[in-house]
């Protein structure tokens, strides 16, 4: 009898530009062997993309944040064995729909958070790289609105 692979949800957590995009590309790439081809990596950002332009329309958030939670459930419905959910998660109860719906469905859960974001240093850095014109004091606000829990922070750069 042929062994199965583990079904894994990844959930990224952290400001934007601080890479989580990035890693859940390269984490995905790495581990891909492992699995089918069928890894879906589930970002908000998605849903503000027009092409190669990044319309960002803050009225449509929560619309887009239900969209993306529905994507990565229909994912984990249909036993696809690698699904990551790449949003900034600064609360705790932003990725609980996405953990719980994975755990219930049989998925082992990491959770990553990449970077610090209560660094003054990393959030200066982010409002400088982030790909989505995110300023300074916008993140700062974000920072404001992290909730701790026992995630380490993660810096792969």
């Amino acid at each position: 009898m042929a062994k199965t692979k583990a079904k894994l949800a990844v959930i990224m957590r952290g400001l934007p530009g601080s890479g989580k995009s990035r890693l859940a590309r390269q984490w995905w790439q790495q581990h891909a062997p492992q699995y089918r081809s069928e890894q879906i990596i589930c970002s908000t950002d998605d849903y503000f993309r027009r092409g190669t332009q990044y319309l960002f329309q803050p009225e449509l958030l929560p619309k887009y944040h239900a969209l993306n939670l529905v994507r990565f459930i229909d994912g984990l419905e249909a036993r696809l064995p690698l699904m990551i959910c790449d949003n900034t998660n600064m609360a705790c109860w932003e990725y609980l729909p996405y953990q719980r719906a994975a755990a219930a469905l049989g998925y082992r859960v990491k959770r990553i958070l990449v970077g610090d974001p209560l660094s003054a240093a990393q959030q200066q850095q982010c409002a400088r790289v982030n790909r989505h014109g995110v300023t300074l004091a916008s993140i700062e606000q974000m920072a404001a609105n992290f909730e701790a829990d026992q995630d380490k922070p993660f810096n792969p750069w």
